[in-house]
């Protein structure tokens, strides 16, 4: 177990514990969006003016 969650490795050298995770900067701070079970925050959607 790391500060990155849990790590094994597989025969090929992965890491099989290895779970992508998306962030967005809102205020000043990194927030986790996704998935949900790891959000730190509710993901904001930008959007362009045209």
């Amino acid at each position: 177990m790391t500060i990155m969650g849990k790590v094994r490795f597989d025969e090929t050298g992965d890491n099989a514990e290895f779970s992508h995770r998306i962030g967005q900067h809102q205020n000043g701070k990194i927030v986790l969006v996704w998935p949900a079970d790891a959000a730190t925050g509710r993901m904001n959607f930008p959007a362009v003016p045209w």
